[in-house]
């Protein structure tokens, strides 16, 4: 999601891997919708026709589809990320000063596709990821970043944990609609 939030720019990405966009319309979200309602959003959005999780992951944080990241399964194996690597890397050719993140909680994605962040985490939990995004929205307030929960394709979706990761990432919109830091 893309705000210009008090003349700032910013680009909070919020993935809840395995979530579908009816089970988001439904879940009371009222930051998050907020966030929706003056940000960039999608419910189309497409990571291409391999639905394994880093193919997938490849495509949005490549920007590029797997016959070019050459990712087509969890084991990454034949990638071709120095040719297409993370957009942090593209970020940091344009403006060298943005301060970018990633907090994820499917450890691959940190291990194989984040390149050119200041701070990569890996949190054993999606609240752990969501507890650190906030307290890095909060306290460092980054220009860009990237925020990834894949606890949703595993499953404790039967526990119920897709209503619970939607209302963090709502909590997580309205630390960035209330930012004043640029």
């Amino acid at each position: 999601m893309y705000s210009q939030n008090h003349g700032c720019q910013k680009v909070l990405i919020i993935g809840l891997d395995g979530c579908r966009p009816d089970a988001l319309r439904e879940a009371f979200t009222p930051h998050l919708d907020e966030l929706i309602r003056v940000a960039a959003f999608s419910e189309r959005g497409q990571a291409g026709t391999i639905t394994d999780s880093g193919p997938g992951w490849a495509s949005i944080l490549t920007g590029v589809w797997h016959d070019k990241h050459g990712v087509r399964t969890n084991a990454f194996d034949g990638a071709n990320l120095e040719r297409y690597p993370h957009f942090f890397c593209r970020l940091k050719e344009i403006r060298p000063t943005a301060y970018a993140v990633s907090i994820v909680h499917w450890g691959p994605i940190a291990k194989h596709l984040v390149a050119g962040a200041d701070v990569s985490l890996e949190r054993p939990s999606d609240i752990g990821v969501a507890r650190q995004a906030r307290q890095i929205l909060r306290d460092l307030d980054p220009m860009w970043s990237s925020s990834s929960s894949t606890t949703l394709t595993l499953p404790g979706i039967k526990r119920g944990s897709t209503r619970a990761v939607v209302r963090i990432a709502g909590r997580l919109s309205k630390r960035m609609l209330m930012s004043e830091k640029c």
